[in-house]
């Protein structure tokens, strides 16, 4: 019996430390094309992560937060639900203010200003507004306030 358990136990152990290190290969992999949602993924958001493995995990973790809301706003704009689409612009932008000093500790302050360029760029294509424009706008707490004036920016712009 003692045989046997040891066996299950040595058997699991091995395929638990394989499946942890192919994750995070393929984390590496994703963070390294660009892919942050995915690389975040990759990581099991209930085991514990290596110490050597703890600056990608952050990396990832940030980057993605950044993301997801550009990748909101793809969506949103190839359905043309555009008081959405520059909702997830102004969240990336208060997104990028909350965490680019912890970004830039982790070092990917570089991803991350890339994204916010890619932010700026779309605020002005689509809907001629600044970064401080979009941050004037994020400061607004009162919801029905803030869905107002998304409704109006787009309306002025001529995109319902």
């Amino acid at each position: 019996i003692m045989l046997g358990l040891s066996l299950v136990l040595l058997i699991n152990l091995l395929t638990s430390q394989t499946g942890y290190s192919l994750s995070i290969a393929q984390a590496k992999e994703y963070y390294e094309q660009g892919d942050y949602v995915e690389a975040y993924r990759c990581f099991d958001q209930g085991s514990k992560v290596r110490k050597a493995d703890e600056e990608l995990y952050h990396k990832a973790r940030l980057t993605a937060y950044l993301q997801q809301p550009l990748n909101s706003y793809q969506v949103y704009r190839k359905q043309k639900m555009h008081q959405e689409a520059l909702s997830a612009l102004i969240l990336g932008v208060g997104r990028y203010d909350k965490n680019s000093y912890e970004a830039a500790a982790s070092g990917a302050a570089v991803e991350y200003d890339n994204m916010l360029a890619k932010i700026e760029k779309a605020l002005k294509k689509k809907y001629k507004m600044s970064l401080d424009q979009a941050r004037e706008l994020y400061t607004i707490r009162e919801k029905e306030e803030y869905t107002l004036e998304l409704y109006r920016i787009v309306e002025e712009l001529g995109l319902e």
